[in-house]
C-alpha cells in the first residue's frame, strides 16, 4: 500500500486495514482510533505520537516499530508481535497485551496501569481492590506507577498521603507481592 493511498483511507475515516501490508508505512501523530489493523504488517513502521486508543491490533506484526509516546488506551494487542518495538512513553493504560510477544521491546516509562499482561514480562494481578502490574523493574498499583524499590520503601506513612484507605491492603497484600517478586527472580 502507498502512503498516498493510506492518507485517502484515513482521510476517509474508514480504518479498515486488516491485513494490510503497512511495512515502514510513516504514521507518525496520525489518528487510528478504534482502526482494525488486526493481523496487519506493521514491521519498521513510524507510529511515534499515533493516536491507536481502542485499535485492534489482534495478530499485528509490529516488530522493530516506533511506537514512541503513542496512545495505545484499550488498545488490543493479544498476540501481536512487539519484538523489539520501542514503546518509550507510550501509553498503554488498560491495553490488552495477552501472548503478546515482547522480547526486547523497549517498555521505558511506558504506562501500563491497568492493562492486561501477557504473563511472561508484564504480569497482572487482581489483589483485593487493587488492580497491580509488574513489568521490569516497575509496578503500577491502582493509578500510581513507580520502581519496585520505591514501592517496597514505602513507609505506613507513605502509604497512607497516596491512599488513606490503602494502609490495611498493604498490610495484607505487600508481603504477598514481595514473595511473588522473590519467586520470579
Amino acid at each position: 500500500m502507498t502512503q498516498a493511498e493510506l492518507d485517502k483511507i484515513i482521510a476517509a475515516g474508514h480504518v479498515d486495514l486488516r491485513r494490510a501490508d503497512l511495512r515502514r508505512a510513516d504514521l507518525r501523530h496520525v489518528d487510528l482510533r478504534r482502526a482494525d489493523l488486526r493481523d496487519a504488517d506493521l514491521r519498521r513502521a513510524d507510529l511515534r505520537g499515533a493516536d491507536l486508543s481502542h485499535a485492534k491490533l489482534r495478530g499485528a506484526n509490529l516488530i522493530d516499530a516506533n511506537l514512541r509516546h503513542a496512545y495505545l488506551i484499550h488498545a488490543e494487542l493479544n498476540e501481536a508481535d512487539l519484538g523489539f518495538a520501542d514503546l518509550r512513553g507510550a501509553n498503554l493504560r488498560g491495553a490488552n497485551l495477552r501472548y503478546a510477544e515482547l522480547s526486547e521491546a523497549n517498555l521505558s516509562r511506558a504506562d501500563l496501569q491497568y492493562s492486561m499482561g501477557d504473563g511472561r514480562r508484564i504480569k497482572t494481578l487482581h489483589c483485593g481492590m487493587y488492580h497491580v502490574v509488574m513489568w521490569d523493574d516497575c509496578m503500577a498499583i491502582g493509578c500510581t506507577s513507580k520502581s519496585v524499590d520505591e514501592w517496597l520503601g514505602l513507609s505506613e506513612d507513605d502509604i497512607h498521603r497516596i491512599d488513606r484507605y490503602a494502609v490495611k491492603w498493604a498490610k495484607t497484600w505487600k508481603p504477598i507481592l514481595e514473595m511473588i517478586l522473590k519467586a520470579e527472580v
